[in-house]
């Protein structure tokens, strides 16, 4: 059950306490493996038509984004000032149905709206612990600030109306120039923000009224006139993780004193402990949550997160990243595998071996392999070789020749969203075809190891298969109002939420 998303109580359990599960009832594990399973036969099945599309508020045009929270609080926010918070589960299903959308659809709970401000991004963090909900946003003009919010889940639990003043204002933390927020940890009440030189790291505390900062400066790189800018980033125990254009940057952040005076508190960067560079240009990330177990034979604390790339030529790509932490004095190490590439470049699309018909689905997409660098196998892999030979005769089995992956090379469409979920073991993204109307709602789904371990390895080097095309849904359209430029689902129940250029919410709960 290592593929499957699971409840994250079970979750825990499994991962840092007890891999039997032996504190739970045998019904409570046989209900989470039937719902598991139930929605793992029907993530990869087309979506009813025609979708259902939330109420407009009164204020927000322009879509920042949505985030779906624990399976069931879904945020939508816009530029202009305004936040709604949804409870996606509202109707009164009982708790073997937790995860379908309420039968009146998803409620409006609480709503946030700042007058004569422009946000140019937004984080967003859920303390499981507190049962609290953290989001921060940043105002695009002058005076430039970072405005932190808080919102009471257990309250908007108890009753079924909208909480007025629900986001309650925690800091507004001035900035001497435009940042971006790019991730927000509620546990450690910690708020990274960037800009083209530099990453700052917030830690604020609820008995405390100063800040904590911590200033990591970005050095330049000759890569002959490229631009290596910080996309995004995301915490890894005692380091951080800082996804750029180009590269992927590993550094420790010094530990915040917990005596540390209300007046706010400086500190400097360390030089970058690791990186990994990439041949790709990536625009957009998106990241699972870190998860860390501990391994009692070697003594370290090994962090895991998974994350899509989006080259705007190439495509997508999906990595697996590992960070080992001795609990001595050795270095750490830091392992990125490319797991998974859905090529968008034309020459790419060459590279694709038609599978046979299917009488049912495979579990193994038939699709040639990557190196870690985006270079196609210079050979199929031996089932796909037998394939071709018994279907094609002497078919061709050589790849695409590595001259059409040039950066001029044109793609065949765009991925105008993507989102990976939090526990890494699925995914959506929609892709618009050039010459096309269509905009395609695709998901992805972890593979089981059986399925793949024959194929993690060709020559000693770490291999890669392609994305098999998955369509669930699909918008016809000349109105570009309907663009979808976000998107959020939950991992557990399969229900997918859209949100559009016109700034509208659309929902595709699981068939």
């Amino acid at each position: 059950m290592d593929h499957l998303p699971l409840p994250l109580g079970i979750l825990d359990t499994y991962r840092h306490k007890d891999p039997h599960l032996r504190i739970y009832p045998d019904h409570v594990i046989e209900t989470s493996a039937r719902h598991a399973r139930h929605t793992a036969s029907l993530w990869l099945h087309p979506r009813r038509q025609p979708h259902k599309r939330l109420p407009r508020e009164d204020k927000g045009v322009i879509l920042l984004g949505l985030h779906l929270l624990r399976e069931q609080w879904l945020l939508v926010v816009y530029a202009e000032g305004a936040a709604y918070l949804y409870d996606t589960e509202a109707g009164g299903h009982s708790k073997l149905n937790r995860g379908r959308l309420g039968r009146s659809g998803p409620l409006l709970r609480a709503s946030l709206t700042v007058e004569a401000t422009i946000w140019a991004s937004h984080a967003v963090s859920f303390d499981q612990a507190k049962h609290r909900l953290f989001v921060s946003f940043s105002r695009s003009h002058a005076p430039y600030f970072v405005q932190l919010y808080e919102v009471d889940i257990l309250s908007l639990s108890q009753k079924s109306i909208i909480i007025p003043n629900a986001f309650a204002l925690l800091r507004t933390i001035s900035s001497p120039s435009n940042r971006i927020v790019r991730t927000l940890d509620a546990t450690s009440q910690l708020l990274v923000t960037s800009n083209s030189n530099l990453v700052e790291i917030v830690k604020w505390d609820d008995n405390v009224d100063g800040l904590r900062r911590f200033i990591i400066q970005v050095r330049p790189e000759d890569l002959e006139d490229l631009w290596n800018g910080v996309v995004s980033a995301q915490f890894m125990g005692p380091y951080i993780l800082i996804f750029k254009t180009r590269s992927l940057e590993l550094h420790e952040y010094t530990p915040f004193s917990d005596d540390a005076e209300s007046s706010d508190e400086l500190m400097s960067s360390s030089p970058m402990t690791l990186k990994e560079s990439f041949a790709m240009t990536f625009r957009d990330v998106s990241f699972s949550h870190c998860s860390v177990t501990h391994n009692v034979a070697t003594d370290t604390d090994v962090y895991e997160t998974s994350l899509l790339a989006y080259d705007v030529i190439h495509g997508l790509f999906q990595y697996d990243v590992t960070l080992t932490v001795p609990t001595s004095a050795l270095p750490p190490v830091l392992d990125v595998q490319l797991k998974g590439v859905y090529p968008l470049a034309l020459g790419a699309s060459n590279l694709f071996i038609p599978a046979p018909p299917r009488v049912e689905p495979l579990t193994t997409p038939f699709l040639i392999t990557y190196s870690s660098n985006f270079s196609p196998s210079p050979t199929p892999l031996s089932v796909s070789t037998q394939f071709l030979r018994n279907t094609h005769g002497s078919g061709v089995s050589t790849p695409t020749p590595l001259t059409q992956f040039a950066a001029e090379s044109a793609s065949r469409g765009f991925v105008s969203a993507h989102r990976m979920g939090p526990q890494g073991k699925r995914a959506v993204w929609i892709e618009r075809k050039r010459s096309s109307t269509a905009r395609e709602v695709q998901v992805w789904s972890r593979e089981p190891p059986s399925a793949t371990g024959n194929m993690s390895e060709v020559s000693g080097k770490p291999l890669a298969m392609e994305i098999e095309r998955r369509v669930v849904f699909s918008l016809h359209s000349y109105d570009l109002r309907d663009d979808i430029t976000s998107c959020a689902f939950g991992e557990l129940n399969g229900n997918i939420f859209l949100g559009h250029r016109s700034g509208d919410v659309s929902v595709l709960p699981l068939s």
